[in-house]
């Protein structure tokens, strides 16, 4: 039987504010992944656009890191500068997800994407602004091959913009990809990896069964 799983997550914890007591509030209405900035700076992180040189987790994004990975929040490094990166990967117990990148010519570096799956993370490949399916497939093989097939998810992003795929327009179309994939000589326990089966385990292991 096939399922359909949801989970509460922000982008950004510029919702949480100052006062770190409303971090166990969302925890109480279900948040179990934050990403602590979009793109740009705020009161925890700077962003990768941050408009001065990018550094990493203030004082308080320091302490609020701490608080997730006691609670078992997913720490997700997406829209995060190298800096912050590199301080919540040497600082926490946990594996950090980044949830959608572009592993080719994308903003984070290969160490990074290493770095992630060293600590048994799981990457999402982004389908945005990839033009076909062949480039989705390219960026899942050249992640595959540069962190090992544990650590490759989908982060697809398909959320009804217009830079989509055109063979991959919304999720409906994901068994293009799957078939493509076994073409190509994917196993299926590979691809039972990848499409979910990376989230399922990292989710378990963070925020529980």
């Amino acid at each position: 039987m096939k399922s359909t799983g949801v989970m509460l997550t922000l982008e950004g914890a510029d919702p949480i504010g100052a006062d770190l007591d409303m971090l166990e509030i969302f925890y109480a209405l279900g948040i179990r992944a934050i990403g602590l900035t979009w793109d740009h700076s705020n009161a925890f992180a700077d962003g990768r656009l941050a408009t001065t040189v990018p550094g990493g987790l203030s004082p308080l994004g320091v302490t609020l890191v701490k608080r997730m990975d006691e609670l078992g929040i997913l720490i997700d490094l997406a829209h995060l500068s190298p800096g912050g990166m590199d301080q919540i990967l040497a600082a926490t117990k946990n594996p950090s997800i980044l949830s959608h990148v572009r592993p080719i010519g994308g903003y984070v570096d290969e160490s990074h994407l290493q770095a992630i799956a060293q600590k048994d993370g799981v990457i999402g490949v982004i389908f945005y602004r990839m033009r076909s399916l062949e480039e989705v497939i390219e960026n899942i093989e050249y992640l595959t091959a540069l962190v090992g097939e544990e650590h490759v998810g989908l982060g697809s992003d398909l959320w009804g913009v217009a830079n989509s795929p055109n063979d991959i327009p919304d999720i409906g179309f994901l068994p293009r990809l799957t078939r493509a994939l076994e073409k190509r000589g994917w196993s299926t326990s590979a691809l039972n990896l990848l499409m979910g089966g990376n989230w399922y385990r990292v989710i378990s292991e963070v925020v529980g069964p």
